[in-house]
């Protein structure tokens, strides 16, 4: 297939994309287990501004090679606005903050593999589906789920899955970060997110931030907060609670998918609501 606009690469441009991509793999293949708290903001139909938040959520992604992962969100902040009196305009801009959200009425996003079933929320449905993982995919093809940007996905596989390229701004350099970008190959890609932007440390090349982008204009931003994160920790009792089966809330029911499903579970983030 031909190369969308911008991603068209010199072959300066797809040499160092490689090099990037090739030490990227192999700074990953060292990691055994990953533990990183993040920030999310979300962008939706509900936000006052396309420069605000409608939610602000905090929470930790982790992964224990080479099959078990994490995603959960801990706690969310939702805009709340300031009334505006009948006859009188919206105040531009709008007028509100984030506050926080009772847990038991708003379920923060939660998504775990254990390496043979794949848990997640589905808020749209009250749903906590369970969908076995087929054995082809089991093992080391976690990497071939939700987040491949996050727990060590092979350059061969992001080379067959993504249309990719290094964004150089020149208006805004940063010595320290590279700016990797995205476009899915794939129908099963391409439902759950339009593009994907990833900053990675130069030095270790641990993802700083990352931002999705949905097809009716929503988004998605992460902040990873690398100065707390756990590489190749001791192993004690967090790891064996982190990656078990979530419970099911209250009023939820827990839904058993077929294998034939998973290929089709949707990422959790943007359209996963």
């Amino acid at each position: 297939a031909r190369a969308p606009r911008g991603f068209d690469l010199s072959p300066a441009e797809q040499a160092y994309l490689g090099q990037v991509l090739s030490k990227w793999e192999a700074e990953s293949a060292g990691i055994t287990t990953f533990s990183c708290p993040f920030t999310r903001h979300v962008y939706n139909a509900y936000s006052p501004a396309k420069t605000i938040a409608f939610s602000i959520e905090e929470g930790r992604v982790s992964y224990h090679k080479p099959d078990r992962g994490s995603f959960k969100v801990e706690s969310i902040k939702q805009w709340q606005g300031v009334p505006v009196a009948p006859g009188q305009p919206a105040p531009n801009p709008p007028q509100g903050q984030h506050a926080p959200v009772d847990p038991s009425r708003v379920v923060g996003d939660h998504w775990v593999s254990d390496g043979k079933n794949v848990y997640e929320y589905r808020h749209h449905a009250k749903q906590l589906t369970v969908t076995p993982i087929p054995p082809e995919m089991q093992g080391e093809k976690i990497a071939n789920g939700p987040f491949p940007f996050l727990f060590g996905a092979k350059r061969a596989d992001l080379e067959r899955r993504y249309w990719m390229r290094l964004h150089q701004d020149p208006s805004s350099p940063n010595p320290d970060v590279l700016h990797l970008v995205a476009l899915p190959k794939t129908r099963v890609d391409a439902v759950n997110y339009r593009a994907v932007e990833l900053m990675l440390d130069r030095r270790t090349l641990l993802p700083n931030a990352m931002q999705i982008h949905g097809h009716q204009g929503e988004r998605e931003v992460f902040d990873f907060h690398l100065d707390r994160v756990a590489v190749n920790a001791r192993l004690d009792r967090l790891w064996g609670t982190l990656f078990q089966s979530p419970r099911t809330p209250f009023g939820w029911t827990r839904v058993e998918n077929g294998p034939q499903q998973q290929r089709q579970a949707a990422a959790p983030g943007v359209g996963a609501r």
